[in-house]
């Protein structure tokens, strides 16, 4: 009786209902993964569960990873602020300018969607001059993102539009566009 106890003790602190109900509510997938996680410990041997859980978790963010949309950026106005655009953004954007961000690591999983999304964010721009490659949300650059984002900057330049990249704070990733040329290009 005191083992249960204790058991039911410790069960009370790791199952949070109230969590699990506000997950159920407002990301179904990610209660999703719950469930699954839940079933698999109590069904299979526990580290198999748990390994499950696990592997289930990182598909989820490799999903996320490789939905990530280029997104365009218009000027607020009286400053030098750039935000997504969205029907809740007071903004516009600037004659001949194109800010687009992409929040997500660059990487073979998603280096033609951010290809094909900036391309044709350009491609609707008329008169455009300066495409600016908004990158704070870009921890990690592999060689195959490396080779489309020279391949947008390659098609950039053959219609005579400058290219740059700001605010890209990762350390990893600038090193990684160096490392691939792709700075030498800008």
């Amino acid at each position: 009786a005191a083992l249960a106890g204790v058991l039911l003790f410790v069960a009370s602190r790791i199952l949070r209902l109230q969590v699990i109900a506000s997950v159920i509510r407002e990301a179904p997938g990610e209660a999703v993964l719950i469930a699954l996680t839940m079933a698999a410990v109590d069904l299979l041997p526990i580290p198999t569960g748990v390994a499950i859980g696990i592997g289930m978790s990182l598909l989820h963010g490799v999903w996320i990873t490789t939905r990530t949309q280029v997104v365009e950026f218009v000027h607020v106005p009286g400053s030098t602020i750039w935000w997504p655009a969205g029907p809740h953004t007071v903004g516009q954007p600037m004659p001949g300018v194109l800010v687009a961000g992409y929040s997500a690591p660059l990487l073979f999983a998603n280096a033609e969607s951010f290809r094909r999304g900036l391309l044709a964010l350009v491609d609707r721009k008329r008169d455009l001059k300066l495409v600016v490659l908004e990158a704070n949300g870009i921890a990690e650059v592999d060689y195959t993102a490396a080779e489309a984002l020279r391949r947008v900057i390659e098609a950039c330049h053959a219609k005579n539009h400058i290219v740059a990249v700001a605010r890209l704070e990762s350390a990893r990733a600038r090193h990684s566009l160096h490392r691939f040329g792709v700075l030498a290009l800008l």
